[in-house]
């Protein structure tokens, strides 16, 4: 079975309860970056942490549908611009709330 850290762009992350995968669209430094089909919702895996959620910004200045976006979140994850990071409020340990088994089972 894989790591999260062997996890590439296009592979799904599956969280528990939820029907629709999430798509890996963007990978750099610790960090993947996971966005539903729709690019309505999204989520940061920190690898390292084994921790995910949405960034701790009050503001979203990324737009999740957009490729650019996507990119540019994770440069500023890497480069700590602005300090952001993973939401403590909203974030969770990823064994909690992704399905381990069936996102690290991938072919």
């Amino acid at each position: 079975m894989k790591k999260f850290s062997e996890l590439e762009v296009n592979e799904q992350v599956f969280f528990k309860g939820d029907k629709n995968p999430y798509i890996i669209k963007a990978k750099g430094g610790n960090f993947l970056i996971a966005v539903t089909q729709s690019g309505d919702s999204y989520t940061i895996i920190d690898v390292e942490k084994e921790i995910c959620g949405p960034h701790d910004r009050v503001i979203n200045i990324y737009d999740f549908s957009k490729q650019d976006d996507i990119d540019n979140l994770l440069v500023d994850l890497i480069n700590q611009k602005y300090g952001i990071g993973i939401s403590g409020r909203y974030g969770a340990k990823v064994s909690e709330v992704i399905d381990l088994r069936k996102t690290l089972s991938q072919q």
